[in-house]
């Protein structure tokens, strides 16, 4: 799921693998990519430069700034 985008990448959150990955929308190709292996849920506060907010399996809510 595309969950925001940021200085023409797209940053995606795929729950099955819990796998955060930057795309590079001009070569389509995965760029960066972190685990969270912990996180039940991951939303953006905005489509565009959005911050994400990260719900773990302990109900605690991680906020990652652009």
């Amino acid at each position: 799921m595309i969950t925001t985008t940021s200085q023409g990448r797209l940053v995606c959150w795929d729950n099955n693998t819990k796998q955060l990955q930057i795309l590079d929308s001009h070569i389509g190709a995965i760029t960066a990519s972190v685990s969270l292996p912990t996180a039940k849920q991951v939303l953006a506060s905005d489509t565009t430069n959005g911050a994400l907010f990260i719900l773990t399996e302990d109900d605690e809510i991680i906020r990652l700034a652009p």
